[in-house]
């Protein structure tokens, strides 16, 4: 099985015990197979649970993952994925 890096970038620190953590991933598994699993373990789903999914940006190996990318993009051996909660401010 694949091994990969998932990063957690900008979540609430209260929330958030960790920044990242390694998964092992079926092979075929795409970004949005990944993003499902996130939202469903104990762990990551509390993270994301706080983030409107809109403000979640998907990066693989630092680049941009489009929306409607997601379910096309398929996650390799290595791969780094990030999730990046855009916050506003003033």
């Amino acid at each position: 099985m694949p091994e990969i890096k998932v990063r957690f970038f900008g979540f609430r620190p209260e929330v958030s015990d960790f920044e990242k953590e390694t998964r092992s991933i079926a092979d075929g598994t795409t970004v949005k197979d990944l993003w499902d699993e996130l939202r469903s373990s104990s762990r990551s789903g509390k993270l994301l649970a706080q983030a409107d999914e809109r403000t979640v940006a998907v990066l693989v190996n630092r680049q941009v993952v489009e929306r409607s990318q997601m379910q096309q993009t398929v996650l390799a051996e290595g791969d780094t994925v990030t999730l990046m909660v855009f916050v506003m401010g003033g």
